[in-house]
């Protein structure tokens, strides 16, 4: 009797216990369909994608224009899990730690400055589609940066960089790559874990975070953000991102999200 290979490959993965349970992850672009065509939706008429020899991966990527000192709110939107977008019917499973990776370049003309979003994770309820807490990826006053936020009350945490010696600046003209490692909290606890490398190096490790407060609440939105505030260039300028992924696993490694983690760092907030 035959089996097709795709059969064969699903049986693995179940018997191994790595299957994916959460909808619609893993999430992966690179923009090669050469259109936004893989995400779901967002204010995006500032987003487009081109082809260029400069792409970080393969031959498109993604270009944001900017105008100088205006406020800027453009993004796409992903939804997963337990997202209420999805619809009931395919809802999979809640996501409670991922891995975020994305790589992004600043326009030579850009002085990195102020605060300037790149991409964010935000929870809901799963019965709505309101905002509840948000993890981001920030570049702060020229440096990249974790924030997280209890939205709902407009709180906000910054996560600078701790670890790995001097801190890795926003280097314009060139790519940087990012990565986001993120465990929810134990309802009510302190113990949610953030980090986040910087072209392959530790930079921001923090094990006693309060990503949710007391909820259940999970992530189940992806967005590729735009959002700047108007300190951040004098200048008209472009921002281009490449090379998206949303998993439960490494997306270098395969290792399981749930590792070891590494001793606690101090987190005042």
């Amino acid at each position: 009797m035959k089996y097709s290979h795709t059969i064969i490959f699903g049986l693995l993965l179940l018997l191994s216990g790595s299957a994916y349970s959460v909808q619609g992850l893993p999430f992966t672009t690179s923009f090669e369909s050469g259109d936004l065509s893989d995400w779901f939706w967002g204010n995006d008429a500032n987003t487009t994608v081109i082809n260029t020899t400069d792409a970080y991966d393969g031959n498109y990527c993604a270009q944001i224009n900017y105008s100088a000192t205006e406020n800027w709110d453009n993004y796409l939107d992903y939804y997963f899990g337990d997202h209420v977008s999805i619809g009931s019917h395919t809802r999979g499973e809640a996501a409670n730690e991922l891995w975020l990776k994305l790589s992004v370049k600043y326009d030579e003309r850009f002085t990195p400055s102020g605060k300037q979003k790149l991409a964010l994770v935000n929870y809901t309820n799963g019965q709505d589609s309101q905002r509840r807490y948000q993890v981001i990826v920030y570049n702060y006053q020229g440096e990249y940066a974790i924030e997280h936020s209890y939205i709902n009350d407009w709180r906000f945490f910054l996560l600078p960089q701790n670890v790995g010696g001097a801190a890795s600046p926003v280097r314009p003209g060139q790519w940087d790559t990012l990565k986001v490692y993120f465990r929810n909290n134990t309802p009510g606890a302190s113990d949610g874990i953030v980090r986040m490398w910087v072209n392959n190096v530790l930079k921001v490790e923090y094990t006693n975070v309060n990503l949710r407060e007391s909820t259940n609440f999970n992530p189940n939105k992806l967005i590729l953000s735009s959002w700047v505030d108007n300190r951040v260039t004098s200048e008209n300028g472009i921002i281009y991102h490449d090379d998206y992924y949303l998993g439960e696993t490494d997306p270098d490694s395969g290792t399981p999200a749930n590792a070891p983690p590494s001793p606690p760092t101090l987190l005042n907030q």
